[in-house]
Order: structure tokens, then C-alpha cells, then sequence
């Protein structure tokens, strides 16, 4: 049977520290700035940038013109700690725009930040932690509260399903079922997202509505996607497994690996991917494929091999681990 999906959450949950989450935030986000404004003064407050090599161009997503437009998602945010530095570095854009510091954590938690888990206590702890960021750095932000773009997958039953179109098929249809286990790996089109109806006189009405927002959430691409996956190679429960040996066949070995494929499914063209992951994809046989498609459609921008002691200073296990940061073209 696998791990349930409380077991799944408790299993796979695993502190990141602080310095490989500024590594992979100025590195995705702050990258991306830096390429849009070169005189930036913000390369003085990331101390773990990389800059691109002398006599390289780094391309950004067309769509990004000002701080506004970026979209930054954590598709396992647990209790939102990459968020939360996120919104740091976005709070110090948005000053060098000229925006005026009482508006400024209600934009970006409108418009720049996105995070999704399977557990509820992660999405409330995540939810309050980015509040009280916005909190923080305007004293007056929670008379006129922004509820952040974050949101913990839940299972959505059949009937409801069926009540909003005949938009998918019906793998489709099963996939909501067990989304509490299958989380951000699923996969969903603009497409099969649009054609989801929403009928406001049905009793169907707000669950139809979860189900749109979670399938937004799923269809729609950032330009950052930045995360600690879960590490989960055994255990997995029936409904997950079956998913991720049809929908991956590259990366079904372990979650962390499947969620490096899903990450380029959620990044934009000319988007960042950064991850903290085991180093066993660089090596292993089982990821050659994974490994081709990996050099095939990415540039690696920086990738720092970790070895065994990363996670010590948290106490954690030892993993043989790697962050990097990969750009889609």
C-alpha cells in the first residue's frame, strides 16, 4: 500500500538551510534581475551570486519587464521558507522601482510569489510566515491583508468532477482524487484548465471552485521555480506510483529526481530551475535518460556538489546532495 498522505508529508519533510536557500534564490530570482538591470545595487546583498561568466549573455523570459511580472513558485514549499526569502529579495526590487513601502508586500504577494504542498499545517504555516513578512516590513500591512497565492492540495471527489465539464479525461478525473498524494508532479494543460466550469448555482459550487484554482495553479508557467523535493525512493503509496512510472518514466526512481522533470514543466522559456536535491541523478544508470533530456533542453547556470554534509548543521541525515540551478533553453 505505500505511505498514506499524512505519512507521505512526514516522511519527505526536511529543513533547508538557510545559506543553500539564499543560494538558490539570488541565483533564479536574483539572476534574472541582475540580467534585467546589469547597475543593480542588489549583487552587494547576495553574497551567494554567481555571476554569468565574462563574455556570456543570459537570456531572460520575454515577458519580464519590471518586478511585477516575475512569478516565483515552490512547488513543495513545506512551511515556506524559500518563499520567504523570496519575498526579501523581491521587497528590495520593488524599492529600487521607486514603490512606496506601504504598498509593496501587497504587490508581491499578489503578483509574485505562488507556493503548493500536500499538507495542510505546511500551507498555514506558510501562509501566517508570509503574512507576517508583510507584517515586518510595513507595520500598517495587516489592516488591509493580501491572503498570499499559496495552497495545500486536497483531493476532489467525483462528483464535483464530473459537475464541471467533460474537460479531461477520465486518468484525468482520477488524478484530482488523489491529489493529496500525487501533489505539484501533476499534470495539467492550459487547455484541460480552461475548459473547467465553474457553476455558481450548483451545490457543486465550491468545491468546482478548488478545483479551478488548484488547476491554475498546476497548468500555469513561472519564470522562477526554486525548491527542496521530497526524497522519496520506496513507500510510495499505489495511486503515486502508478502516476509517476507513466507520467515519468525518466525520473521514476525517486521523487527528487521526477520533480526536476516537473520543475521544467512549470518554468517559462528562459526560466530558472533550482533545486537541492541527492546527487544520485548525476551518476546513477537508472537517470541517463533523465540526464540527456537534462543537457538536451537545459543550461546548467551553476551547480555546486555538496557532498555528505550539508544538512549537518540542522542535525539532518546524511545525504550525498547537490543544489543547482539550471536555465530552460
Amino acid at each position: 500500500g505505500g505511505l498514506t498522505s499524512d505519512e507521505q508529508a512526514a516522511a519527505t519533510q526536511l529543513f533547508t538551510p538557510h545559506w543553500i536557500v539564499r543560494n538558490m534564490v539570488e541565483n533564479s530570482l536574483g539572476r534574472i534581475w541582475m540580467t534585467l538591470h546589469p547597475d543593480s545595487r542588489l549583487i552587494d546583498e547576495m553574497p551567494y551570486y554567481i555571476p554569468t561568466p565574462e563574455g556570456q549573455t543570459d537570456t531572460i523570459p520575454e515577458d519580464i519587464h519590471s518586478a511585477q511580472d516575475i512569478r516565483f513558485i515552490d512547488p513543495c514549499m513545506g512551511s515556506g521558507h524559500i518563499l520567504v526569502y523570496a519575498f526579501d529579495l523581491f521587497c528590495k526590487m520593488y524599492e529600487e522601482e521607486g514603490y512606496q513601502t506601504s504598498e509593496i508586500p501587497a504587490l508581491i504577494l499578489q503578483n509574485n510569489i505562488y507556493g503548493l504542498d500536500i499538507d495542510h499545517r505546511c500551507y498555514q504555516l506558510a501562509s501566517f510566515a508570509l503574512t507576517m513578512k508583510g507584517r515586518a516590513y510595513h507595520s500598517r500591512y495587516l489592516r488591509k491583508i493580501v491572503m498570499p497565492n499559496v495552497m495545500a492540495l486536497q483531493n476532489i471527489d467525483r462528483d464535483t468532477i464530473e459537475a464541471s465539464g467533460s474537460w479531461g479525461q477520465k486518468s484525468l478525473m482520477w488524478q484530482f482524487e488523489n491529489i493529496d498524494t500525487i501533489g505539484s508532479l501533476l499534470k495539467i494543460t492550459p487547455e484541460e484548465c480552461a475548459a473547467i466550469h465553474v457553476d455558481e448555482g450548483s451545490l457543486f459550487c465550491y468545491n468546482q471552485k478548488i478545483l479551478k484554482t488548484q488547476a491554475e495553479y498546476l497548468s500555469r508557467k513561472y519564470h522562477c521555480v526554486v525548491t527542496n523535493p521530497p526524497y522519496l525512493g520506496k513507500g510510495l503509496g499505489d495511486e503515486l506510483k502508478m502516476y509517476i512510472q507513466k507520467e515519468y518514466p525518466d525520473s521514476k526512481s525517486d521523487t527528487m529526481a521526477t520533480f526536476m522533470e516537473r520543475g521544467l514543466l512549470y518554468s517559462t522559456e528562459n526560466g530558472k530551475l533550482s533545486m537541492i536535491n541527492m546527487h544520485s541523478w548525476m551518476f546513477n544508470s537508472t537517470y541517463l535518460n533523465l540526464r540527456c533530456k537534462f543537457l538536451e533542453n537545459t543550461c546548467i547556470d551553476s551547480l555546486l556538489h555538496l557532498g555528505a554534509h550539508a544538512f549537518d548543521e540542522i542535525g539532518g541525515e546524511v545525504v550525498q546532495s547537490v543544489t543547482f540551478t539550471l536555465a530552460n533553453h
